[in-house]
């Protein structure tokens, strides 16, 4: 799997690995690549509008530690439905007044 898609050989001591802190070993035998968590991300990341792509990037920034920004969520009902549960759960989140999702 991971030579498929476009890993080639991985390897746990590779220099891209150790530099970002996470190391992953694949199981050839078992077509398995495990990889182990690492302990903080940073970055921005830019995806087009969706649905699940907004609702799981709202779950992961709840079940993260830390502050997340998310920007440009589609607007829906699910959206919505996500944040009215996420102020149930009483999960902090700060909404911009000009966000139509809120």
């Amino acid at each position: 799997w991971a030579e498929a898609g476009g890993y080639g050989d991985v390897d746990a001591s590779d220099d891209g690995a150790a530099a970002t802190g996470m190391s992953f070993a694949m199981d050839k035998e078992k077509n398995q690549l495990t990889v182990t968590p690492i302990k903080s991300l940073d970055g921005t990341v830019t995806l087009p509008g969706s649905k699940s792509l907004s609702n799981r990037c709202l779950l992961l920034a709840a079940l993260s530690e830390g502050n997340t920004r998310v920007e440009n969520l589609l607007e829906s009902d699910d959206i919505r439905y996500m944040l009215e549960a996420l102020d149930t759960l009483k999960v902090p989140v700060e909404r911009d007044a000009d966000d139509k999702t809120t």
